[in-house]
């Protein structure tokens, strides 16, 4: 997530294109927009992430506290690996 002007981004692009993941270039690396708009979108993507974190977190304390679920630590298991199932 990258915020600048066209030229700028594409001046800068051999940095992107090394410290981006691999594979296609739009799975691991965007331009967003003129300068700021980088940061603002990794702050909305740090206000989800959070949110999540902190939903798998109540969820886990509530699975704990409660005796009808026998292994919370299985349940939580199977999340991370994203199934419900």
């Amino acid at each position: 997530m990258v915020g600048g002007s066209d030229a700028d981004v594409e001046r800068a692009m051999p940095i992107f294109e090394t410290l981006r993941p691999p594979g296609p270039r739009e799975d691991g690396f965007v331009h967003v927009g003129p300068v700021g708009a980088g940061h603002f979108a990794k702050m909305v993507h740090n206000g989800i992430e959070y949110a999540l974190m902190t939903a798998y977190a109540e969820g886990y304390e509530m699975l704990a506290a409660e005796e009808l679920v026998k292994d919370p630590q299985a349940v939580y298991q199977a999340w991370t690996n994203g199934t419900v199932v």
